[in-house]
């Protein structure tokens, strides 16, 4: 800001005073420490060696009461720490203690009228501030101010005493950017002279704190026109330091009499464009990256104004160009992939287009594209473990100068560690078997790549693993106890240990002839299960039993050992149920197995058992108490199917009908 500011910032006591005949004119304003109004006025001359005097009024009445004892006048030294005592504050307090104010004119009345509006300090050294204490809140007061001759200054607008409050925010602001010119910011608002003194705008730029732009306070003033009129002018301030790029954000706030600033203005934000041609793009390179895609890089403009990037192609240097993307390429971006046609010369340039749309083009590059294509990478890539081999297969590649494929193998699929070819001849085929150890327990990873006859390879293709099957057979269980019960014998082992088991199968044998055994467990033992009721056996007999365990991958183990054991003599009460009779029902497709209930007081139930051919006899039903007929509908045509009805007792023995067998037809 510079002198014109200064010199508008008097004008505003000069037109205050000269309007209204006045030799000065008063401000009023609520302290912002303690309950008090603080009274400061201007003078045309400045300075009254006899002082001045301040009264009082509340408004309704009409007598003004003395508030000074005695006249206000220069103090003889300036009241603030020494340490502030330096710059301008020196030289003004230093031309005040050497000079007669009452002379004071030019640049030092301007600058003692400015620090006499900023500081309350200098102020009061002037002999022009008064701090009235003795106020009542909520009360309202005028003040008037005369010379100790009773010649009047002025008098003070009505205030009411309350808390201080900054000043509003000014009103109406606008921030216009020069159409032209997009570095100078031009500011404008509503002035109201009466409600604040100036104002001060402050700037952050990209994020930082604010910062106060004007060096001197902005005072609105009216400018005079051609006709002899005045009118504000569309602007009072404007800002030219600028940076392209940089998004500046303005606050605004007024100042009132006292050198308070007040409530700021709501965030102006903006930022400036730069809509210079941008600089053009460098170092254009192009070549192929893979058959015939081709890479185009560039070093980006350095210029900040940009929008993006277009590509640009022709067949020959002085050819006809046609752009590539449809596009804007975004900025950042340094390199576009197209793929072309035919093989030959290419030729190509890049545009970069900035903020106005204004493109400014790069030099151009060229490359010429050779048919030295690899295949494509096989697809389809399936892998199969078998004992001792592990089958790849894949699906045939269709390029007509396919020559074979090669196969990878690796333990890891690690990309830092390449796949290790294990075919050094080109294999024809689309498959391979790969033979291995048959105890490997680890993974294989296999990759497959093509090879035409220029001896391109392919990128390998996508991995398949296999890992070899199991063929290791569980520890057999151990049997520690076969317990001959009522309802039948229970056998009991020690678990297999080592690999996980899915289930256990129980074997009995007729005799000590251990090869004549029969599976009587059914596959039904889960590999946590460590005994079974085996209520089959035949009464008075001497059998065995022997278990093997399965694995989750289906191996078994070798048989347990062999526990031989004589089952109990079967005890008969009484008469059972031996005659019974069995006939197939072909409309309904059932065996009706019916007989005649005895009535024994010591029957618990019939119960009926089954066999299917050569198999053994198991119960299909529970024990039943009141029927004398059952209906067997899970039977199929052509087989064979031999029934037999058992009695249970009270008292826990069981008697056998004979076994009667119905061929199904």
């Amino acid at each position: 800001m510079n002198v014109k500011i200064i010199i508008l910032t008097l004008c505003i006591f000069c037109f205050a005073i000269n309007t209204q005949a006045q030799a000065g004119k008063v401000f009023v304003g609520n302290s912002q420490v303690g309950n008090a109004i603080l009274v400061k006025w201007v003078n045309t001359a400045l300075y009254e060696k006899d002082g001045f005097l301040v009264y009082r009024r509340e408004i309704g009445q009409t007598d003004w009461m003395a508030q000074t004892d005695s006249p206000i006048v220069q103090l003889p030294v300036l009241d603030i720490p020494a340490a502030d005592r330096k710059g301008e504050m020196a030289l003004l307090e230093d031309y005040v203690l050497n000079n007669d104010l009452t002379k004071a004119e030019g640049m030092s009345k301007m600058l003692l009228s400015m620090k006499l509006v900023e500081s309350e300090a200098f102020a009061t050294f002037l002999g022009l501030f008064y701090k009235d204490e003795k106020v009542v809140t909520g009360k309202t007061y005028e003040y008037k101010v005369t010379t100790a001759s009773d010649k009047e200054v002025g008098v003070s607008a009505a205030i009411m005493v309350k808390p201080f409050e900054p000043i509003p925010s000014l009103k109406n602001i606008s921030l216009f950017m020069d159409d032209v010119q997009d570095k100078w910011a031009k500011f404008s608002w509503t002035a109201e002279t009466e409600r604040y003194l100036g104002v001060n705008v402050y700037r952050s730029a990209d994020g930082s704190d604010f910062q106060k732009m004007n060096n001197n306070l902005i005072v609105p003033s009216r400018i005079k026109l051609a006709d002899g009129s005045r009118k504000y002018p569309d602007f009072f301030y404007d800002l030219k330091s600028h940076e392209y790029g940089v998004r500046y954000v303005y606050l605004l706030r007024p100042l009132d009499f006292f050198g308070r600033e007040g409530v700021d203005s709501a965030p102006f934000e903006v930022e400036v464009l730069d809509k210079r041609p941008a600089l053009a793009p460098r170092d254009i390179t192009a070549g192929r990256l893979s058959g015939k895609q081709i890479l185009l890089t560039w070093a980006e403009s350095v210029s900040l104004n940009i929008k993006g990037y277009n590509v640009f192609t022709a067949r020959t240097a002085d050819g006809k160009y046609a752009q590539m993307n449809e596009e804007l390429l975004p900025t950042g971006t340094s390199e576009y992939v197209t793929t072309i046609e035919d093989w030959g010369d290419y030729f190509f340039y890049v545009e970069v287009i900035n903020i106005a749309d204004v493109p400014t083009r790069s030099s151009k590059t060229g490359c010429s594209i050779l048919d030295n294509v690899p295949p494509q990478a096989p697809i389809g890539l399936t892998s199969k473990a078998n004992s001792g081999s592990i089958d790849l297969l894949w699906t045939a590649n269709s390029e007509p100068d396919l020559l074979g494929y090669a196969v990878f193998r690796s333990i890891k699929n690690d990309p830092t560690k390449p796949y290790e070819r294990i075919t050094p001849e080109i294999i024809k085929t689309a498959n391979f078997k790969d033979n291995l150890n048959k105890v490997a327990q680890n993974e294989f990873f296999y990759k497959v790549a093509a090879i035409d006859t220029a001896f391109n390879i392919s990128t390998p293709s996508d991995f398949a693993v296999s890992a070899m099957p199991d063929v290791t057979p569980p520890i057999p269980p151990t049997i520690i106890k076969v317990k001959l019960e009522e309802n039948g014998n229970t056998i009991q082992w020690l678990p297999s240990m080592g690999e996980p088991i899915s289930n256990y199968i129980v074997y009995r044998c007729n005799g000590e002839d251990t090869t004549n055994c029969q599976i009587i467990s059914d596959n039904l033992l889960t590999g946590t299960t460590n005994q079974f009721l085996d209520e089959t056996a035949e009464k008075g007999s001497l059998i065995g039993y022997k278990i093997i365990a399965k694995d989750e991958v289906g191996n078994l183990s070798v048989a347990s050992n062999i526990f031989m054991v004589k089952t109990k003599n079967e005890e008969t009460v009484g008469e059972a149920t031996s005659k019974f009779s069995v006939n197939y029902v072909s409309r309904r497709k059932q065996n009706v197995v019916k007989w005649k209930k005895i009535e024994r007081i010591n029957t618990k139930g019939i119960m009926v058992y089954r066999k299917v051919a050569e198999g053994r006899l198991v119960p299909i039903t529970s024990l039943l108490d009141t029927a004398e007929e059952y209906k067997d509908k899970a039977v199929a045509i052509g087989k064979t199917y031999s029934y037999q009805l058992r009695t249970y007792f009270n008292n826990g023995t069981i008697s056998k009908s004979e076994v009667i067998t119905v061929e199904v037809k």
